[in-house]
């Protein structure tokens, strides 16, 4: 037996932690479940015992004792043992029956009072074919409302709703527990009333090369940006290497000290990240922020110094290829 168990026996008085003693109380709780079953009790009895001492606190005499396992042993046979749910403080049996509610029961018009004199609770049942109320009264005052939902009482299957709570209970368990949320509807947004222009947009050309060992792959050979009234390009034949052009690209925004402005890759998640992030993580200084949504990049958000700015994907926003798009849109100077 647990050190937890041993401390727990010591505490009934009646009890010390010898194999005398607990055989002995053992003997007299099998005495006594096997009058009212008339079967010998399963190997847990032991853990049954333990429960019984926990749970009930046996009481001092050795007599009070045998008459307290009895009557809890009457009370498992006759089903009032049962489990309760928390709510607000207070533990409610999972059950429909007012038997279990409490000791004193009489009928008031349509509804039966059940009155928990330990607990100084009142509780008033209004029962249906195919439902019931329970008002929940503590010195007066109510201070719950449990709603139950019959569904099969056969076999003690019930729905409790308390507020915005369920419990669907079978055979005085919870076998699912469910919350209702009442989310905010999304409200009809603001129309700007004036136009933002903290946005550039960017491209990366690649070239197909292929390795020594036959493997092909992609290198940027050039890079740009526009903000709808300036552009720059970039070469990599300018430059010793492509990580070297992108150093310059950036190096080149820092200088703008542009601030909260939205840079659009077209494909950003699919393609051109690639090629962005190695110089981004390099770079001494700079700090970079990766939102993420399953394996797609939403945006990059760059600090360095005073400037900021966040790389995002217009793919996300304008589904399609470019040639596409500057159809859709009747761009005069394609790509």
């Amino acid at each position: 037996m647990s050190d937890t168990s041993a401390r727990t026996l010591s505490k009934t008085e009646v009890l010390v932690n010898t194999p005398e003693c607990l055989n002995n109380f053992k003997e007299i709780i099998k005495y006594n479940i096997n009058n009212i079953y008339s079967h010998y009790l399963l190997p847990e009895e032991d853990n049954m015992i333990l429960g019984f001492v926990m749970r009930y606190k046996i009481l001092k005499s050795r007599k009070n004792l045998a008459d307290t396992v009895t009557k809890k042993a009457l009370d498992i046979k006759k089903g009032r043992i049962q489990r309760t749910v928390k709510i607000r403080n207070i533990n409610y049996p999972l059950s429909t029956n007012t038997i279990d509610f409490g000791n004193v029961q009489f009928k008031v018009n349509d509804l039966t009072i059940v009155l928990d004199e330990t607990k100084n609770l009142k509780f008033e049942f209004d029962r249906k074919v195919d439902s019931q109320i329970i008002k929940v009264y503590k010195n007066d005052n109510l201070i719950n409302t449990l709603i139950d939902s019959f569904k099969d009482l056969d076999n003690n299957f019930f729905k409790r709703t308390v507020n915005n709570l369920s419990y669907f209970i079978k055979d005085r368990k919870i076998i699912l527990k469910t919350k209702e949320y009442s989310p905010k509807f999304i409200s009809k947004s603001k129309i700007d009333k004036s136009f933002t222009d903290n946005i550039y947009t960017a491209d990366i050309e690649t070239l197909t090369k292929v390795d020594d060992k036959e493997i092909r792959y992609f290198e940027p050979y050039s890079v740009a940006y526009y903000n709808g009234i300036n552009s720059k390009s970039y070469y990599v034949t300018d430059y010793n290497n492509w990580e070297e052009m992108m150093n310059r690209f950036f190096n080149d925004l820092f200088s703008l000290n542009l601030k909260d402005t939205d840079i659009y890759f077209h494909n950003l998640s699919g393609f051109d990240v690639n090629f962005l992030l190695k110089p981004l993580l390099n770079m001494e200084g700079v700090n970079s922020e990766i939102m993420l949504r399953e394996d797609k990049f939403i945006q990059i958000k760059i600090n360095y110094g005073k400037c900021s700015f966040n790389i995002k994907d217009s793919l996300l926003l304008l589904p399609g290829s470019l040639m596409n798009l500057y159809k859709s849109f009747k761009i005069e100077t394609p790509k």
